[in-house]
């Protein structure tokens, strides 16, 4: 089984700060190669200047405790990743708006739960919506975008894609409340606990 929940920052308990740091640092660093310097006072753990006091982190745990699956919500009208670093994404200046969020670090592992990933996703923009967001906007790679076309996410493209570091990178925009994602969220729900505490 696998437990789905938001949290922030704040409120992550010793444990699961650990656990959601080694597993992003798994995925993000050692697996992707990512360069990316850690905040992390710890060795192997992957946190940054974005992970702060009210960052919401969604966190997909299994019975044992381990992270499966994450992604990180930030509204545009404080500092995020987006706006800071890849802003000439964007043919038009990246937002700054308490109505747009920012998801971001997301990730999944659907070995042991086929289709989790989506789940992440669908959640990560139902728990924006109820955040107050219209709309949640991105960096990603061109692979991801076609991934989340084909899986039905409405989206669209804040500026053309650009290659970085042998990546062709894009910045997506999409609504946060998108009726098929909300129906996938509760068909997950009847196979696991999805929470929204």
């Amino acid at each position: 089984m696998v437990n789905v929940v938001c949290k922030r920052h704040a409120e992550l308990s010793g444990p699961l700060r650990d656990a959601l740091g080694c597993y992003r640092h798994q995925v993000f660093i050692q697996r992707l190669g990512w360069d990316v310097t850690s905040t992390s006072p710890l060795p192997d753990r992957e946190f940054d200047q974005f992970d702060h006091e009210g960052t919401h982190h969604i966190i997909a745990v299994d019975d044992h405790a381990q992270v499966r699956g994450c992604a990180r919500l930030l509204p545009t009208r404080e500092p995020y990743l987006l706006g800071e670093v890849f802003g000439y994404l964007c043919d038009n200046d990246p937002p700054a708006d308490g109505n747009i969020w920012e998801i971001s670090r997301f990730s999944a592992s659907g070995e042991l739960t086929p289709g989790l990933a989506m789940q992440v996703f669908w959640y990560s923009l139902h728990r924006a919506w109820l955040m107050g967001a219209n709309s949640v906007v991105a960096v990603t790679t061109q692979s991801l975008e076609r991934y989340f076309l084909r899986n039905g996410v409405k989206l669209s493209r804040l500026g053309a894609p650009q290659r970085v570091k042998g990546e062709r990178l894009i910045a997506l925009s999409f609504a946060s409340y998108q009726p098929e994602g909300m129906q996938g969220a509760a068909d997950f729900a009847g196979r696991s606990r999805l929470s929204r505490a």
